[in-house]
C-alpha cells in the first residue's frame, strides 16, 4: 500500500486493536516475546558447556563429539574472559574487550568452517555472545583492533 502512496491509517488502526486485544487473550505470551529470556538461556547453556567440557565422559561418543567438545570449551573461555572483563570503564578494557572479541572470532570462524554440524553453536550460542552489532562496527571498520590490550 505505502508503494503506491495509499493511505494506511485505517489498516494500521486496525492492526493496533488486533494486537491490543491478542495482548490481552495471550499475556503468558506476550511476556516470553517481550522480556527478553534468550540471555538467561543462553548463560544456562554456557554454564551447561561448561559442566560438559570440565566431565567430557558426560557426552556419548558420535560422529563429531570432539568438534562439539572443542567448540564448547571455546565458547567457556570466550564467556569467562568476556565476564572477567564485565564492569570495567578505563579505555584500556574497552580494548582489551575488543581484542578478546576479536580473537575468538576469529578462532570460532576458523574452527567451524566447513563444519555444518557446529552451525547451531556458532549463531545461536556463540554470535549472540559475540555481539552482533560489535561484529558489524568491526565489518564497518569502526572498531580498532589492539591486540597488545589483551590481558
Amino acid at each position: 500500500m505505502r508503494a503506491r502512496n495509499m493511505d494506511t491509517a485505517k489498516l494500521d488502526q486496525k492492526y493496533d486493536l488486533w494486537y491490543a486485544s491478542f495482548q490481552l487473550q495471550h499475556p503468558v505470551f506476550v511476556n516470553q516475546i517481550t522480556t527478553g529470556t534468550a540471555r538467561i538461556k543462553r548463560d544456562a547453556t554456557v554454564n551447561e558447556f561448561r559442566l560438559l567440557v570440565e566431565s567430557p565422559e558426560l557426552v556419548p561418543e558420535g560422529l563429531h563429539r570432539e568438534d562439539i567438545l572443542n567448540a564448547m570449551a571455546t565458547i567457556v573461555g570466550f564467556a569467562d574472559k568476556m565476564d572477567s572483563l564485565s564492569g570495567l570503564t578505563d579505555p584500556n578494557a574497552r580494548a582489551a574487550r575488543d581484542a578478546v572479541r576479536y580473537k575468538y572470532m576469529r578462532v570460532m570462524e576458523t574452527f567451524a568452517h566447513g563444519k555444518p554440524w557446529l552451525n547451531e553453536l556458532y549463531y545461536s550460542v556463540f554470535m549472540p555472545i559475540l555481539g552482533e552489532s560489535w561484529v558489524a562496527k568491526h565489518q564497518a571498520g569502526l572498531v580498532n583492533i589492539d591486540m597488545r590490550a589483551m590481558v
